[in-house]
């Protein structure tokens, strides 16, 4: 079983059309990330946002 999980998901463009707006997807930057790691205590605890701007 796994004890830590890292996942990125990145940006993307909502509303795609046949011109140019295919070059607004994102391939590796930005976008979100995600580590979760397993406790042993109930409950989830968030320890840090990074990159929110605020």
């Amino acid at each position: 079983m796994f004890q830590k999980v890292h996942s990125f998901a990145p940006a993307t463009v909502a509303n795609v059309a046949c011109g140019f707006d295919v070059f607004g997807f994102a391939v590796e930057q930005p976008g979100d990330e995600v580590m979760i790691e397993k406790s042993s205590q109930p409950g989830v605890r968030i320890k840090n946002i990074l990159g929110d701007g605020g």
